[in-house]
């Protein structure tokens, strides 16, 4: 048992200063939304960004967590069994700074911390690294509180927020489950699954702990996947937030994390299919392929087991043929079968099962109950980009039928790491109208690439959460020269996700523009994750309608934020400096701003597509301001009979300027040069028609200044 006393003694000597510096409030402070918020799907902390000291008693041990390491940890604390009493605890930095690799499930703590909102959704605190956590007492029972999965989620996995809510954070069970669904993903390594109550209720059960991590995964971990059908008593976790529904985005609702084995309280279970692989990643048309299952029974007789296929696109009549033991035993072995030679361009689905001595069966990519299956093209001339991102619009997941699997492809460089360019390499199949383009990653080489070099790489096929990648590079061929035309799209198109009408474009070089010949685009929401800002804009047809459009992503590097350091338009000045340093001047943009047309390559990140700009020459936007150059533009009078008087002040700006006029239409009408930094000119507009217009000044040297609209009248 550990001596509590002197410990606690040791922090109060060298925390209590720190304490004394910030308010104490308790969990439900901060996590507490008054129904009338949470009606209208606001459920923000009101003390976001607030340092404060929270008491709390440990839900798990930290090192259960899977975040936790020499650089980060993860764990949840609670105040009693009620409403809003539950809180996630995460910091980024070395645990043993402030003594958290010494906490024990049961302790209660106090710690000092700043309140955050991750997602949004998710209320945590972020500790500070200079304020060691005070263990005020131990051996605290950690019991869950039952509440009903219809609370959290309804049929489709839309989070409940009036109902849901109040448990976020909070340790909780749930009663009489069935698996509905199992999803792989990061190749193969980890695992959600989802479950349905008697009523049709949904909620997906994931793997923020040890407990759920698969013996590939890092960390890794000894869980048995389910299969769908498989019953439980009870599911025990921790309630996170992944926002949907009114909240917006396209998460999966809340989400329940097991803490521990003793959390999943299974009933009847069918053998385990751990794991299946095929010889050949792409075969040819005189190759069979050879599937390999690995199949697992702790409590039965793995009795048979069984391949499945099928032919076709569209084919949903599966061919099954016996599967043969071929090592290890009937509880836990290895069963092989195999796919006969198909047709060059054959696409071919395929699935696993198997069945114990007392007849549970278990699948896996159980296609019988609505999991899309395992898939191949047959292709005599090797795998092109188009097999490794192409999904049937009928699958209900956009995952690669490559995952994990070493690829060798041809494609046209579309987007650099030159240092004018985005910084990340993508590469896009020639003379391809969808399914053609993707990122490469992981290889020094891929830094001499340059935009229209046709290149073979050669790597590893990853889903970096629904992002379709080439990893680990082991090869980079120039093989000479080629030309990708950008496909001209309708921002519309992108403004949510779907299988077989956005997802086609992942990776692919694109042009956004109005399909009307001659109409603009707007900037229609300077800030779509307001009150958070991850340097996304939205960019659409309707100056009116925000939601209707494409994020834009500019301006911010990070591990997981893959944008370009060389466009100037932002949507704060901040980014500047924030997440990389920019190249180029800041030209912040704004709700209404006109934009012809924009270039980029479509990425799929955090539940949404965002186009990624490479620079300055893929925006064409006519009315944003340098945030870097302090400018005052006046137009007077305004409106305009004929004539009005253009005063300007630059403050930075080191040549003269130009001044045009555009219409609405982002047509330009007429041009004015401005020698000087200062001064006035008469400017006379009397042939234009009536009507409203910009007026845009051009530095001649740092790009756009600064606009102001006038409205010209007979």
């Amino acid at each position: 048992m550990r001596k509590l006393l002197p410990l606690f003694a040791l922090l109060l000597c060298f925390g209590g200063t720190a304490f004394a510096q910030y308010p104490i409030v308790s969990i439900q402070d901060i996590q507490t939304v008054t129904p009338q918020n949470l009606q209208a799907c606001i459920e923000a902390s009101p003390l976001v960004g607030d340092t404060v000291q929270v008491v709390g008693t440990l839900v798990q041990k930290p090192d259960s967590a899977a975040l936790t390491d020499n650089n980060s940890f993860q764990f949840w604390i609670r105040n009693g069994y009620g409403d809003f009493s539950g809180l996630d605890i995460i910091g980024f930095f070395d645990p043993n700074l402030i003594g958290v690799t010494n906490l024990e499930q049961g302790d209660s703590i106090r710690l000092t911390g700043v309140v955050t909102e991750f997602g949004p959704g998710e209320s945590e605190i972020v500790p500070l690294d200079n304020v060691p956590v005070s263990i005020l007492g131990a051996g605290y029972t950690i019991a869950p509180t039952v509440v009903s999965v219809g609370d959290l989620n309804d049929n489709s996995q839309i989070q409940q927020v009036t109902t849901g809510e109040t448990w976020e954070g909070q340790y909780i069970e749930i009663q009489n489950v069935t698996v509905a669904t199992v999803d792989p993903f990061s190749g193969g390594t980890r695992i959600s699954f989802t479950v349905v109550d008697g009523t049709g209720k949904k909620i997906n059960i994931t793997d923020k702990f040890i407990a759920q991590r698969l013996p590939n995964g890092a960390p890794a971990g000894n869980f048995l996947a389910p299969n769908v059908g498989d019953t439980y008593g009870y599911i025990r976790g921790v309630v996170t937030h992944s926002p949907n529904g009114c909240m917006g985005g396209n998460g999966r609702g809340y989400e329940i994390s097991p803490t521990r084995r003793s959390d999943y309280g299974a009933n009847s279970t069918a053998p385990s299919i751990i794991s299946v692989t095929r010889n050949l990643v792409t075969p040819t048309s005189a190759q069979p392929v050879i599937v390999t299952a690995q199949i697992s029974d702790n409590s039965a007789f793995v009795a048979s087991a069984n391949l499945f296929y099928a032919v076709g696109v569209g084919n949903t009549s599966y061919t099954s043929t016996p599967m043969t033991l071929a090592t290890g035993t009937n509880t836990n072995g290895t069963w092989t079968a195999s796919i006969p030679a198909q047709a060059n361009g054959a696409f071919v689905k395929y699935y696993v099962g198997a069945t114990d001595d007392s007849s549970n069966t278990g699948y896996n990519h159980a296609v019988p109950s609505g999991q899309d299956p395992y898939f191949f093209t047959v292709r005599d001339n090797g795998t092109t980009i188009v097999d490794v991102q192409f999904v049937p619009s009928t699958f209900t997941s956009a995952s690669s039928g490559y995952i994990g699997m070493d690829v060798t492809v041809d494609g046209v460089v579309t987007a650099s790491a030159e240092a004018t360019n985005l910084g990340f390499v993508f590469i896009q199949q020639e003379n391809e109208l969808a399914w053609a383009g993707i990122m490469v990653t992981d290889n020094p080489s891929l830094a001499n690439l340059t935009i229209g070099q046709k290149v073979r790489v050669t790597g590893t096929v990853r889903e970096s959460f629904n992002f379709t990648r080439i990893e680990q590079i082991s090869s980079v061929q120039v093989l000479g020269t080629g030309s990708i035309t950008p496909l001209d799209q309708d921002p519309s198109n992108f403004a949510t996700w779907g299988i077989g009408t956005s997802e086609p474009y992942e990776g692919m070089l694109l042009n956004l523009k109005h399909p009307t010949t001659g109409q603009p685009l707007y900037v229609v929401d300077q800030n779509p994750d307001a009150p958070s800002n991850f340097a996304e804009w939205r960019v659409g047809k309707d100056v009116f309608t925000n939601t209707d459009g494409t994020r834009i992503l500019t301006g911010r590097v990070t591990n997981s934020t893959f944008s370009s350091l060389n466009v100037s338009y932002v949507n704060d000045p901040m980014w500047a400096t924030t997440d990389g340093i920019m190249n180029v001047p800041v030209i912040q943009v704004f709700n209404g701003d006109v934009v012809t047309n924009i270039t980029g390559v479509l990425a799929y990140t955090f539940g949404n597509f965002k186009l990624l700009p490479r620079n300055n020459a893929d925006v064409n936007m006519i009315t944003a301001v340098d945030g870097t150059v302090q400018a005052t533009v006046k137009a007077y009078p305004n409106p305009v009979y004929g004539q009005f008087r253009l005063a300007y002040d630059f403050e930075g700006l080191q040549a003269g300027a130009t001044a045009t006029i555009y219409d609405l239409m982002g047509r330009p009408m007429q041009t004015i040069a401005l020698d000087a930094v200062g001064g006035e000119t008469l400017v006379d507009i009397s042939n234009l028609a009536s009507g409203n217009y910009f007026v845009k000044v051009t530095s001649e040297n740092s790009g756009l200044v600064e606009v102001v609209k006038i409205q010209k009248v007979q």
